[in-house]
């Protein structure tokens, strides 16, 4: 009959077979089902229940070990004629290899697939065989692996062979020889059968007693290698009789929480089910702590357990849902702490739980602030200073500064001068112990730094008192600014502007060199100066001196200015009294009356200064006793002058008149 392995019920109606069946086995490639009966062998349709093929010439009994599918045959241990095997296909004899079987063999051979090599039990010598199953030749007759041999497995865990007898004992295919200790097993009768589960690496032994009872044992050993099965073993009751147990893989179910070991008891008539209960090996939030809205993952390992199995989560934070998966990965969105619990039960109903915890954290937040700030505008050259401090998130927390000019820096403060005027993105960048980052950002303009040019009209020379115009223009620098005029030897004069541009008049009460400084205070409190020197003459004076006090008409006086102070050069303007001028620092003049005369000089130097002196000159009658020429003569004279010089232009130009050419007109020779 056909049995749920799940719930181990009758699914479908029994398989009508032609005789007694003493073994079963399964082609996964196929999903075919092979009976080994008392007269032959069957392979069915386990859905429906056919016959697909039949071979009747095996009479005498036949256990089938296992399917070779590699070599597309079924081995079967006869009771009669020995060891066979037949083709998946149809059932036709392939190989007769001829070693006796015999009827305690309850599971005579195992194949060692990396090696493909086959190990069979010779029921007559009690030794252990060795067969190429490609052409079934005998490669090894008589390995002595122990008394009693009836039954072997192949253990891909260490790739060693155990053979059960009345102990168990192991054989390395490599050398084909025993090695290690005999492992015991519980006082027994006989030995049904070994098989080996790869999902949990453990060998079953079934063993049965005496008659009449036949109390039987599956001993488990752990077969992850030769040591580890000799070290420590399970022995489990199971039924009367027992056969050879076999492991069954439930499908729905994950490797290796899937496996269960089925065990006939033969004498009974019941099926011993042998499975682990599942165990959770690790479960775990990772990380354990987070932020909100940041992703988590539930991380589960187990083992054991049968046929399919269910997870299911509880306690899990917002933002997260269980499913039936190992891995959840998922993103809080409430702060808080969670304890999550997790139970994975088989299909057997077995239960393992576990539990974790979780941290969830307030959403990181960052808070910058600059000086100057919020939103920077300073010079080149001016110091940046910041600081950063973080809230929620998980403590503690680091942070690193990018200023936009590729330079950086790290921690929760910082100082930062810029060399060049630009726009610069300055980004600060916080994160905290459980991985967030958050990212808070500021454009910073740095301007040039201020710059002061300096001038002085007319000149940076004048004289004591005489004020000069001085001018400041200021470029760069950040916003309207400040300027202070200051000037040694006088007091401090500031003075504003918004165009750039800062003038002033200036002068002075003593004469010496002087200096002038302009300094300017921008928005930002950068500051710049400069400063220029200013010679300041004496006042200008003049002395005037003569020749003589006192002259005759006609006779020439010569009069002269020394000047001390003011500023070189200078423009001497003298007038004689009679109307007439000079100019120089020195002059002479002839007078043409007799009489007492006041001569003025004004002298202006280059600043513009002007002084005025004056002195007396007497002028006498001419010596000789001559008379003085009166108005009338005199006027008489300049007109007789003139119409003498006009005479003189007229006959000059008649001098320079051509020739009129001689008549008659004759060629020059040549």
């Amino acid at each position: 009959m056909e049995l749920n392995a799940t719930t181990g019920l009758t699914d479908t109606a029994s398989l009508n077979l032609g005789s007694a069946a003493q073994s079963v086995a399964i082609d996964p490639g196929n999903s075919m089902l092979y009976v080994g009966l008392i007269d032959g062998v069957e392979e069915l349709n386990p859905q429906t229940g056919a016959i697909i093929s039949r071979d009747s010439a095996l009479v005498g009994g036949n256990n089938l070990t296992f399917v070779d599918q590699s070599d597309g045959l079924l081995w079967v241990a006869n009771y009669l004629v020995g060891l066979q095997a037949l083709s998946l296909t149809d059932l036709a004899p392939e190989l007769s290899v001829g070693i006796p079987t015999g009827g305690n063999s309850q599971d005579a051979l195992t194949l060692d697939s990396p090696a493909h090599l086959l190990f069979v039990v010779n029921e007559s010598s009690g030794k252990v065989a060795v067969v190429d199953p490609s052409d079934g030749k005998v490669l090894n007759s008589g390995i002595s692996a122990g008394s009693d041999d009836s039954s072997l497995a192949f253990d891909s865990a260490d790739g060693l062979v155990y053979v059960g007898g009345e102990n168990v004992t192991a054989i390395d295919p490599a050398t084909q020889s025993v090695v290690g200790s005999p492992i015991a097993l519980p006082p027994h009768a006989i030995t049904m059968g070994v098989t080996y589960d790869p999902s949990r690496e453990a060998l079953y032994v079934s063993t049965a007693g005496e008659y009449p009872d036949y109390a039987s044992t599956v001993t488990v050993l752990n077969g992850s290698s030769l040591s580890a099965s000799s070290a420590a073993s399970v022995n489990i009751p199971v039924g009367e009789l027992a056969g050879a147990p076999y492991a069954f893989y439930l499908p729905g179910g994950e490797s290796p929480a899937s496996t269960v070991v089925w065990v006939p008891n033969i004498q009974s008539g019941t099926v011993s089910v042998i499975a682990s209960p599942p165990e959770v090996s690790y479960f775990a939030a990772s990380p354990s702590t987070v932020d909100e809205g940041q992703t988590v993952q539930f991380l589960l390992g187990y083992s054991g357990g049968a046929g399919p199995d269910t997870i299911a989560y509880s306690g899990l934070p917002s933002g997260c849902a269980s499913a039936d998966a190992t891995v959840i990965t998922c993103s809080p969105d409430v702060a808080g702490r969670s304890n999550v619990n997790v139970s994975v039960t088989d299909a057997l109903g077995e239960i393992a739980n576990a539990s974790a915890e979780l941290t969830v954290a307030p959403t990181l937040d960052v808070a910058l602030t600059l000086v100057p700030g919020p939103n920077p505008v300073l010079d080149a050259g001016q110091t940046l200073n910041g600081s950063v401090r973080s809230s929620g998130g998980t403590p503690s927390y680091s942070y690193s500064w990018e200023f936009g000019d590729g330079t950086g820096a790290t921690g929760s403060s910082m100082s930062h001068v810029y060399a060049h005027a630009g726009d610069y993105l300055l980004n600060v960048t916080a994160r905290d112990s459980a991985g967030e980052a958050v990212t808070d950002s500021r454009i910073v303009i740095v301007n040039a730094a201020p710059n002061v040019a300096l001038s002085v009209a007319p000149r940076n020379e004048t004289d004591l008192g005489t004020a000069l115009l001085f001018t400041a223009t200021v470029t760069g620098g950040t916003g309207t600014g400040t300027g202070t005029w200051s000037f040694s030897g006088s007091p401090t004069e500031p003075e504003n502007s918004s165009t750039g541009v800062f003038s002033m008049g200036h002068s002075w009460t003593g004469p010496g060199t002087f200096g002038a400084t302009f300094e300017y205070v921008d928005a930002v409190n950068a500051s710049t100066s400069q400063t220029v020197s200013v010679v300041v003459e004496p006042a200008l004076s003049a002395i005037v001196t003569d020749s003589t006090s006192s002259t005759s008409v006609g006779s020439e006086v010569s009069f002269q200015a020394a000047v001390s102070g003011g500023l070189a050069p200078y423009n001497a303007t003298w007038a004689f009294g009679d109307g007439s001028f000079g100019y120089g620092l020195t002059a002479t003049h002839a007078y043409a009356n007799a009489g007492a005369y006041s001569v003025r000089l004004t002298l202006r130097d280059s600043a513009g200064v002007e002084v005025n002196e004056s002195l007396s000159v007497s002028v006498g009658a001419p010596s000789g006793g001559g008379t003085s020429l009166g108005p009338s003569l005199f006027l008489g004279l300049i007109v007789g002058v003139a119409l003498a010089v006009a005479v003189l232009w007229v006959a000059g130009r008649s001098r320079r008149r051509k020739p009129a050419p001689p008549h008659p007109y004759v060629p020059p020779e040549g």
